[in-house]
């Protein structure tokens, strides 16, 4: 049985969030999960690590360079093949140019198309890395496999304007067994068992939303007798998620009692994760949203609070008889025996809200 891994979209040396106190434990993150997927290998047994550009933020240094190789020579008998995306072009003067890997890899080299043809476990991976940051032609449409009979595979990085851009029935009819593809941080089965795009292995701003990880693939080859049998799967691995989380409240909460509803929101997804929170609802006059602590101890990337002041109205008249709070209230709301709208609720709160800010009552 032959067993790959599918990963993409690294970005190591990248610093996602670096407006933010959590930033530079992000940097050093994306080296962990490269750390996660080298144990993955291991424990899979795996007999190819495909990685489908953009390995690195930017063309990589020497130092950087020397660090992947070192874990690469990690695994045993998992062979590693890499193309250079847009982020990380192989350039004449790149340290990708004159660097030799010591562990088993290969970089397909960059404005040719090429291939890397493994006899033992009759896999041929055909690709061609970046040597510069855009490529308007359709180039990965026009790669044919390059060994027959062999578990063909297709490593490429494209499928946007500037990026080898491409058309999903194009590749699909070009015979390629399995098509590994990077570029797309956002994890997306083109075609399901055939064309994939591992995504991001860690989220790396708050656009990217949802889970992310890598691609474990399976292979049998059939025979006279058997069909040949390929399972492809997306395995979430990711050390955070961007979450958008929203916090309802109500008018009988304390201001402490909105700080806790704040907290237990983000328990509640795992206090690991990066937070958008959207505070909605009511709160009475005595109540505040005061998080300040949360946003200090936690990752909340921002804060939407849209809550709103909630009065007793018939309090309010009563104890503004005499003044033109209770006037604006009945002209507001109209007839008193109908229950007011939506639109006409609103406008009282906000029309009372107003006056009680300005002391014009």
């Amino acid at each position: 049985m032959l067993k790959f891994i599918h990963i993409a979209d690294l970005h190591i040396g990248a610093k996602p969030d670096i407006e933010k106190s959590w930033s530079e434990t992000r940097s050093e993150e994306l080296i962990t999960a490269f750390d996660n997927i080298i144990d993955v290998c291991r424990t899979q047994d795996a007999d190819l690590l495909l990685i489908a550009g953009d390995l690195f933020d930017t063309s990589p240094t020497l130092s950087q360079l020397r660090l992947i190789d070192a874990k690469l020579k990690k695994l045993r008998g998992t062979r590693t093949v890499i193309v250079a995306g847009s982020s990380d072009p192989i350039t004449p003067e790149s340290a990708w140019a004159g660097f030799e890997f010591s562990s088993d890899t290969t970089v397909l080299p960059p404005d040719v198309a090429s291939n890397a043809y493994f006899e033992d476990i009759n896999v041929c991976v055909t690709g061609m890395s970046y040597g510069r940051e855009t490529y308007d032609d359709r180039i990965l449409e026009h790669l044919t496999p390059g060994r027959e009979g062999a578990f063909n595979i297709l490593l490429g990085y494209g499928g946007s304007k500037g990026r080898m851009p491409f058309a999903a029935e194009k590749l699909k009819q070009a015979g390629f067994d399995y098509i590994a593809l990077g570029n797309v941080h956002k994890p997306t089965i083109v075609e399901e068992n055939e064309i994939i795009f591992a995504g991001s292995l860690e989220p790396l701003s708050v656009e990217e939303k949802g889970q992310h990880g890598y691609v474990y693939g399976t292979y049998v080859a059939g025979n006279d007798k058997v069909a040949s049998e390929k399972e492809i799967t997306f395995i979430p691995c990711c050390m955070r998620c961007y979450i958008d989380a929203t916090v309802k409240i109500t008018s009988d909460m304390t201001t402490e009692g909105i700080h806790e509803a704040v907290l237990e929101a983000i328990r509640k997804y795992g206090v690991q994760h990066i937070f958008s929170l959207r505070i909605e609802g009511f709160k009475n006059k005595d109540a505040a949203v005061s998080i300040s602590d949360i946003m200090r101890d936690y990752c909340v990337y921002e804060v939407e609070d849209v809550t709103k002041y909630a009065y007793d109205i018939a309090e309010l008249k009563r104890e503004n008889d005499g003044n033109i709070l209770p006037e604006l209230i009945d002209a507001l709301r109209g007839d008193e025996e109908e229950e007011p709208d939506g639109i006409k609720e609103h406008a009282v709160r906000y029309g009372i809200l107003a006056l009680l800010r300005t002391g014009e009552n």
